[in-house]
């Protein structure tokens, strides 16, 4: 199958997921929210979501190696043409991880949208979304 991936990166809160939700229903697509994802996983009953919870209540980033796995496992299930991506890669070992999974599903296209906005913007956005992870203290860590 031909597919292309669109990586829409920039910093939390910043519209990612309302830009892809504008763009997501007029293709073939499939969208990978790695927030969603591991928010979904947190509010399991086991060792697997104790594991995100520790990380994600002190708004950390989980290894690379849990996330990657994740992305691989989403790239393998997907049948659709065109796979949006929502909160990966965050940081260039992950990108690098990243040029290894499109190698290893032979895909050659793929595009990358950077949503700038200043810290303060920021800041506004997250407070007023009110999601449990939005507290100034984990907003400067991610």
């Amino acid at each position: 199958m031909n597919r292309t991936i669109i990586i829409i990166t920039g910093p939390p809160g910043c519209g990612k997921g309302t830009q892809i939700n504008l763009v997501k229903n007029k293709y073939p697509s499939q969208v990978l929210e790695m927030g969603d994802i591991l928010r979904n996983i947190g509010k399991e009953n086991n060792k697997k979501a104790d594991t995100v919870n520790a990380y994600l209540s002190q708004g950390k980033l989980l290894p690379d190696e849990y996330i990657l796995n994740i992305v691989d496992d989403f790239i393998e299930k997907s049948s659709k043409s065109i796979l949006f991506f929502d909160g990966f890669p965050r940081y260039l070992s992950q990108a690098k991880s990243m040029e290894k999974l499109l190698e290893k599903y032979s895909i050659n296209k793929y595009f990358i949208v950077y949503i700038k906005l200043n810290n303060s913007d920021i800041t506004n956005r997250l407070r007023k979304r009110g999601r449990a992870d939005d507290k100034p203290a984990t907003i400067k860590t991610r």
